[in-house]
């Protein structure tokens, strides 16, 4: 991997087509050109994840080798996304597992209901809040325990899909450039205060 270098084509004349891009559309077009960029690392990072359904097996503290509980639903927790940063005037681009948003959760069936509230204390008058079921067990498989060796399902799809990353880059932001600036010409309807 040390040895390995890639490059992106057409990179000089993208960020002079940022640069004359209006205020805030250029960060728009690169933060959605991006994620349409990582799709393929995302898809490969979903194949490459441990299999749920798959068994797992350990040895108990009396030497009898058991079934595990079947937990894992890391694929559905794989995303990707995006952050400006302002400081640094930066995009960056991330596939991993994210937090996921509460309403997505939802439709997904992805959560719990819970009568404790975040500081672990029990809610007054027998209030719930819903949970998100997230897979923070998800860095166990990626760098290995002191029990389960690395499976790299993350690093591998990121370092096999590298160059199509950088291939994709390029037209998807000019892609959405081109979009922006579209609707950047369409006229804003205004609202009449009632």
């Amino acid at each position: 991997m040390a040895n390995e270098s890639y490059s992106l084509q057409g990179g000089v004349e993208l960020a002079q087509q940022l640069r004359d891009t209006p205020g805030k559309l250029s960060i728009i077009a690169v933060r959605r050109g991006g994620l349409a960029a990582a799709k393929p690392i995302l898809d490969a990072a979903r194949r490459y994840a441990p299999d749920p359904d798959a068994p797992a097996y350990y040895t108990d503290s009396k030497g009898k080798t058991r079934e595990k509980e079947r937990t894992g639903r890391l694929q559905e927790f794989l995303n990707r996304g995006s952050r400006y940063v302002a400081k640094d005037q930066t995009v960056r681009i991330f596939v991993g597992l994210i937090k996921m948003h509460v309403a997505k959760a939802r439709k997904l069936g992805l959560t719990r209901e819970t009568r404790r509230g975040r500081n672990g204390r029990f809610l007054p008058g027998g209030q719930t809040r819903t949970v998100v079921n997230d897979a923070w067990y998800g860095k166990f498989p990626e760098k290995g325990t002191k029990y389960q060796p690395a499976q790299h399902f993350l690093s591998r799809a990121i370092r096999e899909n590298a160059k199509a990353f950088l291939d994709a880059f390029t037209p998807s932001v000019r892609q959405e450039i081109a979009k922006a600036a579209i609707a950047a010409k369409r006229p804003t309807r205004v609202r009449k205060a009632s």
